[in-house]
């Protein structure tokens, strides 16, 4: 297991470049309109169309990344504790967290400063919160959500041994609810007092996502028992993974249109939820990736952690450099997508590993972890 859990890793890479890079395709296909036609921006006239499609139905895939980053590290506390410990030491929380906090720090600061040669302005108690939420760049509500759940893993380790079912069950009755939310935010129900709660309880993501880190605890404590349940779902996996993959994109439409909105930025609805679950088993369920390619992705597994906050800027450097210099490129959103996954994912990739053959160990994790 333990070696496909760093194939895992190194797959949700990649799929958190997927996904994230998906806000410039569409953003290129909408707002950026006018550098290749002569169509006046907002331009809606691709959406619906098939490169619109092609987008949804690659993001409705690379969305579940962090759930998959989330069970693997649910698991790997398991594997670092051991068989026979009855809890999560502090010392085990403690040099987790680092390895989190010092390459956060550096890569928000990086990401602040960005900002900042584009004329944002913050007040000190702003960057504050924004070091404390993750505001820095979108993607990085991933990190303080993975502090809070290695602080919480001494009280969920033992439960997730004992009452592994109960917990779960706990934990996915407090998600579903928490993503009724998300239907009353998109419909406009309730005033304004609801928006803020459900605001202040979505955006704080441990409500929505505990579930994908339990069910790791869940997997880690209960080894045997896991791997037998995934046999038995095999055949299971397979038949129901195809009509809860287009449900997801039907509802999100359906959604969409509803709401009468362009796109729909990324939250999860149940249905979403439902395909996700099935999606993580099936990957656990059975050898996904031709094994010709597993220690390149093991390699991507072991940097995926630099490869995700770094690949924000990376991003946004590729898309706006299109922009300026090769606009036919944002009329073709397959193509562009395929540029901002490479450089994405493959400059990292690079810089790491040139970093890792020569600079000092203990720049190389603060910056990379």
């Amino acid at each position: 297991m333990a070696r496909k859990l760093i194939v895992l890793n190194g797959l949700a890479a990649i799929l958190a470049v997927v996904h994230h890079s998906t806000h410039w395709v569409l953003t290129s296909m909408i707002w950026w309109a006018d550098r290749y036609s002569a169509a006046a921006v907002p331009d809606l006239g691709q959406v619906g169309g098939p490169g619109y499609w092609l987008l949804r139905v690659v993001d409705q895939v690379a969305d579940g990344a962090v759930f998959v980053f989330l069970f693997v590290a649910g698991y790997s506390v398991c594997m670092a504790v051991g068989a026979g410990q009855g809890t999560v030491g502090w010392r085990l929380i403690v040099a987790r967290v680092k390895h989190l906090v010092l390459p956060y720090l550096v890569w928000s600061m990086v990401m602040l400063a960005s900002g900042l040669l584009q004329g944002e302005t913050w007040q000190p108690m702003e960057v504050i919160r924004i070091l404390a939420t993750g505001g820095a760049a979108a993607p990085y509500y991933f990190v303080p959500l993975l502090v809070q759940l290695y602080l919480l893993s001494p009280l969920l380790f033992p439960l997730a041994k004992s009452h592994g079912k109960r917990l779960l069950a706990l934990a996915v009755a407090i998600q579903l609810v928490t993503i009724a939310l998300v239907y009353g935010l998109l419909l406009g129900f309730g005033g304004g007092g609801f928006e803020r709660f459900a605001r202040v309880i979505l955006d704080w993501h441990l409500p929505a996502y505990a579930p994908w880190f339990i069910l790791g605890l869940i997997a880690g404590s209960h080894r045997l028992e896991f791997a037998a349940f995934l046999g038995k779902a095999r055949r299971f996996l397979l038949w129901s993974i195809p009509p809860a993959f287009v449900a997801g994109l039907v509802e999100w439409e359906s959604l969409r249109r509803v709401t009468g909105r362009s796109w729909l930025s990324p939250q999860e609805t149940l249905v979403d939820i439902l395909f996700f679950y099935l999606f993580l088993l099936a990957l656990l369920a059975f050898e996904f990736v031709p094994p010709s390619t597993v220690p390149a992705l093991s390699r991507i597994g072991a940097m995926a952690y630099g490869i995700y906050l770094s690949h924000v800027l990376v991003l946004e450097v590729t898309a706006r450099v299109a922009y300026h210099i090769a606009p036919p490129l944002l009329a073709i959103p397959v193509l562009l997508q395929l540029t901002l996954v490479v450089f994405g994912a493959g400059i990292p990739f690079l810089v790491m590993t040139l970093l890792k053959r020569t600079a000092p160990g203990r720049l190389y994790a603060w910056a990379f972890g």
